[in-house]
């Protein structure tokens, strides 16, 4: 059994002495007691330890586990801290069925420097070597700090002014109308008679006319002899020659020509001039023409010269108009003249005209044109565009004008807007929709809203506003945990089907190497030791192994069979094992394998390795003693007491020279009671 830390590190500072020796000069009375280790503490998740709690075992077993037994480990447990703890303890293992009594489960109080102690079972399921691992936690209060994401409280102002800007709709400003004017005269005019002239001229003609329905009347005496149309051609002179300098005459004389033809053909010259100052007259003189395309023709155009200055008048005359497109033209321009000072009125002609196309055009306009006093009235005129993407372009770029001014209204627009940028499948409209929501209203209620949404859609939507309506925030938060106090493995070599002679070496007290027991032999350095003690020497022993297995993946092999061969059944047995492990394995050896017959003595004036005479051998275990130990340790070659005898003489008996070598080693309890320098002196061997 050995103890090793998760870590796999041994602090000296921090340990407790490793081995308590105490030994007689008698080699048969000498005592070896048992060792006392302290657990190292590691704290999963500090580097601080929490030094309150100590678990020993107290009859750890020193040899060979068999799976066919079953094993009581006792431990005793120490709360070290100077208040009261509450404790779990778990056993866990590998390569174990493990038996811990229900009492030991679960959470248990510690009085302050309380003892317990604590049995559980263990039964070996593999060969090689099983871990016990105990995990000791205590409840403390600890704090995380953790990085959540936490739903915002309000949207930030940037991600808001973003939104802000993805507004698509582009707003033409209305402009007055450009009229197209009428002549203001009559091109044909003469300047070769005045105006006084052209009256009296007038009179005469007039006088001639009166004459001719009342004979009292006597006309000039150069106008007796003329005709009815040498009269009106007179009249139609005159008409012409002072049109430009009163018009009101001038249609006073033109109204004095009997020829009708005469009449209509002047008329159809002088009524645009005639509207320019004389709107009323021109009217009227209008409705004299019998070419009904002329009349049209001229009132449309002098509906397109006052439909700015006088839009009243011109949408009054607009009704008569009889070309749809010429009156839709006329009314586009009277409403575009009226969008600014007369909205809602403007909004109202939209009914009169007939072209789709010209009144949508209009009317998005106008929406937007009214909004700015009239939102709510503005909002329901929206239902009335037929495009979709104006109508959510314009509804959105309203609500962000007017959020500000007006939020709980915009609220409620926006969402209307979402629920219209969905219908359309608008996704990127709703996306910009849910952060103004958001805004007006709370993050909470778009997550609430977009968790009822298709997962598809979901999934779409929450890739974009994820972040803008969740915020990443670092969170402490307190509670009640178990935190690791120790965490301790402990090692056992473990013969889940034994044989009859791995029973025996049990029986002994003895154990065998990991390495021999999972069939390893990557190495070519092995210790026998088949003498008995009165102490065990599996604890050191094991420790050395470990350390190097631990640091090189691999290490020395070793038996601890203590028979002394004091019968032939113990000869037998010794050799049954060799066979077992090393002969029946020899092909498996990559190179011969030097064996140490290796025994144990009383303390020398300072630590010693006896090793027999072996020329060939000598020098290189003595330069490795030098290097390693310098002089702190004394190297004897002996040529009497310990070269040969009996047990060497039975080792190279039964292995085969050609692949192993036996050498006997003798050394003194430092070994033992430090087992570094044996560490270090078989790690020399391990490559």
């Amino acid at each position: 059994m050995i103890f090793t830390n998760y870590k796999i590190f041994y602090n000296y500072r921090i340990a407790r002495q490793f081995l308590i020796h105490i030994f007689f000069k008698d080699k048969k009375t000498k005592i070896y007691q048992a060792f006392v280790r302290k657990e190292i503490v590691t704290m999963s998740q500090s580097n601080n330890q929490l030094d309150i709690f100590q678990i020993v075992p107290t009859n750890y077993p020193n040899t060979l586990l068999l799976g066919t037994k079953s094993y009581e480990i006792n431990f005793q447990a120490t709360n070290l801290s100077q208040t009261a703890e509450k404790f779990v303890i778990e056993f866990s293992s590998e390569g174990f069925d493990i038996e811990v009594p229900t009492e030991y489960q679960g959470i248990f109080k510690m009085e302050p420097n309380q003892t317990k102690n604590l049995s559980i079972t263990i039964s070996p399921t593999i060969n090689g070597q099983a871990k016990l691992v105990i995990d000791v936690m205590c409840e403390r209060n600890v704090t995380h700090t953790k990085k959540v994401w936490k739903i915002r409280n309000e949207i930030p102002t940037q991600i808001i002014d973003e939104a802000k800007s993805q507004t698509h709709y582009i707003y033409i400003p209305f402009q007055s109308p450009l009229e197209e004017p009428v002549p203001t005269e009559y091109d044909e005019a003469s300047a070769n008679i005045s105006l006084e002239e052209a009256r009296a001229q007038f009179d005469s003609l007039n006088q001639l006319l009166e004459s001719s329905q009342e004979s009292e009347s006597v006309p000039e005496k150069e106008l007796v002899d003329l005709s009815s149309d040498e009269i009106d051609q007179k009249l139609a002179k005159i008409a012409r020659n002072v049109f430009n300098s009163d018009k009101e005459f001038a249609m006073d004389v033109l109204d004095k020509i009997s020829k009708i033809e005469l009449k209509q053909e002047l008329l159809n010259k002088l009524i645009l001039p005639l509207a320019s100052t004389h709107l009323d007259i021109a009217l009227k003189k209008l409705e004299l023409l019998d070419d009904e395309s002329y009349k049209q023709a001229t009132l449309y155009k002098i509906i397109n010269s006052i439909v700015a200055s006088n839009s009243d008048m011109a949408l009054h005359l607009c009704d008569n108009l009889s070309n749809i497109d010429q009156k839709d033209e006329i009314l586009g321009k009277i409403i575009s003249n009226l969008a600014n000072s007369e909205t809602k009125r403007a909004i109202d002609l939209l009914s009169s005209i007939n072209d789709v196309s010209k009144k949508q055009h209009l009317l998005h306009r106008l929406i937007y044109r009214y909004a700015e006093s009239h939102l709510d009235e503005s909002v329901e005129l929206l239902e009335e565009i037929t495009n979709s993407e104006t109508y959510l372009n314009l509804f959105y770029t309203l609500i962000v004008d007017k959020m500000g001014q007006a939020p709980e209204n915009c609220k409620n627009y926006i969402e209307r807007f979402n629920k219209k940028a969905k219908e359309f499948n608008e996704i990127d409209l709703l996306k910009n929709g849910l952060v103004i929501l958001a805004a007006l209203d709370a993050p909470k209620t778009v997550i609430d809203y977009i968790s009822k949404l298709p997962e598809d859609l979901r999934n779409e939507i929450n890739e974009t506003l994820y972040n803008k309506l969740w915020v990443e925030v670092e969170e402490t938060i307190t509670k009640l945990e178990n935190v690791p106090v120790i965490s301790v493995y402990y090692t056992f070599n473990t013969a889940a089907n034994p044989t009859k002679p791995i029973e025996m070496v049990h029986d002994l007290g003895g154990n065998i190497s990991e390495n021999l027991l999972a069939s390893d032999f990557s190495s070519f350095i092995g210790v026998i030791c088949p003498f008995t003690f009165n102490f065990p020497i599996f604890p050191p022993i094991e420790q050395a192994y470990s350390q190097i297995k631990m640091e090189k993946k691999k290490s020395f092999y070793y038996m601890i069979v203590p028979t002394d061969f004091k019968t032939e059944e113990e000869f037998l047995f010794i050799q049954t094992l060799l066979n077992m492990w090393f002969v029946s394995n020899e092909d498996q050896l990559k190179s011969n394998v030097y064996i140490f017959n290796l025994d144990f003595i009383p303390y020398l004036a300072k630590p010693t390795i006896i090793m027999e005479s072996v020329p060939e051998d000598n020098l290189v275990i003595k330069s490795i003693v030098k290097r390693v130990f310098n002089d702190s340790v004394s190297f004897i070659i002996d040529q009497g007491l310990f070269k040969g005898g009996m047990v060497k003489d039975i080792l190279q008996k039964i292995l085969p020279p050609h692949k192993f070598k036996v050498i006997n080693l003798v050394m003194t309890y430092d070994f033992l009671n430090n087992y570094v320098l044996f560490k270090n002196f078989m790690n020399e061997f391990i490559k």
